[in-house]
């Protein structure tokens, strides 16, 4: 095994091969600074040809002192050997090791996002003047393991390239401009409301681009995503129609809202109504859009002169019952100023009032039927507007001709909603001026009833029972809005609240049901619903065949370990309680039956129901889960986690309310507490217990997520998401 790492790499200082000879090329870097994280292009360079500069500087020094500084590498060396040996010396054999090992991968494959750890290692620039690459190591740098393997592969006459990023270089012009490439990016943030990363890969004399990031999918789901560019027309059509969707969102005012995705190969899509947008359908999709924004210009200008014939009726309406309430209010004023004397009310019992009351409660009646005619009832009216026959020309529709259709449209939807807010205030006022109306003739018919004798009359005008006039609808009211949950912002608060919520309301043998669910479920269910009994078996063989691995642990330990082992860790806070045990809670041993089994599991099925039935969150939630089945599921409130499971094909959400019952796999669940150390919150899952029950699908939707497996491989999920109605 070699001493050194010179011995490992070979490198023999008192006699210095040729074959690390190394000049310095003419490079005149355009800006300063490093780009550690930045690399725009990646590419294949040989180890035989690459030229090797070392610097007294590190990755933070200007670029231009550290090019003007460097030394080839056979003169750095000469300079001071001991230096020089020393400092190589100071490399780890084993992260040499690892570079061998990672670019031994990448000549079979490149990494799928390519970037790679460590990346940054190498700080090889190319020379345009010169067409060469030459790597700037930088001495005063901790890890320098790159260049301990450029030395070792030169001195072994390797002929093979590395893969590697190549530091202050931009994107050829191959696909597209850089006016382009930065428009590319302008609209990707657009929809994905994060920036995307755009590598160009050189492979001897290909050029590929990959065009990459992550973008938040409906209903809480994000993925990344990869689109590969490595043909012009491909380029072309990709760049077209995402200009063209970008131009419909920016230039309609978001009119027209486009889903991100991605493809069954991972590439970047959009989407509207579920339908993804290509080069091959856009076409198509602008003409059939164009056709319907003209058609629907058409019926909201029809639309809105039904809407205007709508307020001159109920304004004529209005009118009427004004005139009407006028003469009730003229006939009950009489009525209250013949109670301020007797001979006031005599004469007024002997007036002849009754012809006045009747013609008013028949224009009332009369008037009620014409105010009940509603806008379907109205007769359309042919809109005198220009009615274009748009389907010959739909092959020539553009983009311009959706946005100018769009805008219009929006402007006569804006007038539209405008009337239809005005025919509810016209219609308030109406139903107000009913009731007025109804409750005045109603108080002038009770006058009217007492007037068949005077003694009747006189004890009727004593009294002070008048019906108020002026009653106006009722204000609805306020509904509290309940705060909804969001998993990055609201997932320690939530831990902490039912955590607290559980210690407070669950006894320790509920704490016990809930903990069994975890691991036990499906025989909990067989027995609380009666069914599927075969569960219970099967629960009762598997405990009894994993029951002697945890009677060895408990031999080994007896409950008994050394101070380090007494305190755990849940989010970084220190305890001292010990996890609740499957075994212990059961009293499972070798002399347990399956009565037995069942007997308990019975206990602590009525007990999981009780506990059930005493917690709820405040949030408004939605929950995810993969399988259903008959009593109590388990799911998450981080669908990430069904996602990563290779069997997944169908994840269930479920909208919860704050009154929803739901258990909650919190800390006090997972561990005793005994001691009264456990922190309070939900550190050890994200999984939750709930009932599904017959649960009424309002969606169903197909959505493709990435699910990376290594630097190299990707597993492109395919999951039906199903949405359930609002749990009342």
């Amino acid at each position: 095994m070699p001493k050194t790492i010179l011995d490992y790499i070979g490198l023999k200082l008192t006699r210095l091969s040729t074959k690390l000879k190394s000049a310095k090329p003419d490079y005149k870097p355009f800006n300063s600074g490093d780009n550690v994280g930045k690399y725009k292009v990646y590419r294949r360079v040989n180890i035989k040809k690459l030229q090797v500069l070392v610097g007294d500087s590190d990755r933070t020094t200007d670029i231009t002192e550290r090019f003007k500084d460097a030394l080839p590498l056979q003169d750095y060396i000469k300079m001071d050997k001991e230096a020089f040996e020393k400092w190589i010396n100071n490399i780890k054999q084993k992260d040499i090791k690892d570079i061998e090992k990672q670019q031994e991968q990448f000549e079979k494959k490149i990494p799928y996002f390519i970037k790679y750890d460590k990346n940054y290692l190498w700080q090889i620039f190319y020379s345009n003047k010169d067409d060469k690459y030459f790597m700037l190591t930088p001495a005063r740098e901790t890890e320098n393991q790159a260049l301990a393997y450029v030395i070792k592969k030169k001195l072994e006459d390797d002929k093979s390239d590395i893969f590697v990023p190549i530091c202050k270089e931009e994107i050829s012009d191959t696909y597209y401009s850089g006016r382009e490439i930065e428009d590319i990016i302008t609209y990707i943030k657009l929809f994905t409301n994060q920036w995307p990363e755009i590598v160009e890969v050189q492979d001897g004399k290909k050029n590929t681009l990959y065009i990459m990031g992550e973008t938040k999918l409906k209903d809480n789901f994000s993925t990344k995503y990869r689109t590969v560019i490595d043909d012009i027309v491909e380029a072309k059509n990709f760049y077209t129609v995402l200009k063209a969707l970008y131009v419909l969102a920016t230039e309609t005012n978001y009119l027209y809202k486009f889903d991100p995705g991605i493809d069954d190969k991972g590439n970047f899509t959009l989407s509207y109504n579920k339908e993804v947008i290509t080069i091959k359908n856009i076409q198509e999709f602008i003409s059939n859009e164009t056709g319907r924004q003209q058609g629907l210009k058409y019926s909201l200008k029809n639309e809105i002169e039904q809407n205007k014939e709508k307020i001159e009726k109920i304004n004529e309406i209005l009118k009427k019952q004004s005139l009407i309430y006028v003469k009730q209010e003229k006939q009950i004023f009489e009525f209250m100023n013949c109670k301020k004397s007797v001979l006031k009310r005599v004469k007024y019992f002997f007036s002849n009032n009754k012809k006045v009351i009747t013609e008013n409660k028949n224009l009332l009646a009369r008037l009620n039927e014409e105010k009940n005619i509603s806008v379907k009832e109205i007769k359309e009216k042919e809109v005198s507007v220009d009615k274009q026959d748009y389907s010959k020309f739909a092959d020539i529709f553009t983009v311009a001709d959706l946005v100018k259709n769009s805008v219009e449209v929006k402007k006569i939807s804006s007038e539209a909603k405008g009337l239809e807010a005005d025919i509810k205030v016209l219609l308030l006022k109406q139903e107000n001026m009913t009731r007025k109306t109804d409750n005045a003739q109603k108080y002038l018919d009770e006058i009217q009833k007492h007037k068949k004798n005077l003694f009747d009359f006189w004890r009727f005008t004593n009294k002070d029972n008048a019906n108020e006039l002026a009653e106006g609808q009722a204000q609805g009211e306020s509904i509290k809005k309940r705060p909804e949950f969001n998993y990055d912002e609201d997932r320690d608060d939530l831990g902490i609240e039912v955590d607290s919520l559980q210690r407070q309301k669950l006894s320790d043998e509920e704490c016990n049901a809930v903990f069994l669910a975890k691991y036990i479920l499906p025989a909990l269910n067989a027995i609380v619903t009666k069914s599927d009994t075969y569960l219970i078996d099967e629960c009762y063989d598997s405990l009894k065949e994993n029951l002697k691995n945890h009677d060895q642990y408990q031999s080994l330990f007896g409950g008994i370990g050394d101070e380090s082992d007494n305190i755990k860790k849940l989010k970084f806070k220190q305890h001292r309680e010990k996890p609740r045990d499957l075994y212990s809670i059961l009293k499972f041993n070798n002399d347990t039956t399956l009565e037995d089994f069942k007997e308990t599991c019975r206990n602590y099925g009525r007990l999981l129901n009780e506990a059930y039935t005493k917690i709820s969150c405040k949030y408004d939630m939605e929950i995810y889960y993969d399988k259903r089945n008959k009593g109590f599921i388990t799911a998450t409130i981080n669908p990430y986690e069904l996602v990563e499971n290779d069997e997944t094909e169908k994840i269930y959400k479920a909208k919860t309310t704050a009154e929803n019952h739901m258990l909650f796999f919190s800390n006090i669940i997972m561990y005793n507490n005994v001691s009264k150390t456990l922190p309070v919150g939900m550190d050890e899952t994200n999984e939750v217990l709930l009932k599904v029950g017959d649960i009424k699908e309002v969606n169903k939707e197909k959505i493709n997520i990435i699910v990376e497996k290594g630097l190299f491989d990707v597993d492109i999920r395919k999951v039906t998401l199903i949405e359930e109605a609002k749990r009342q």
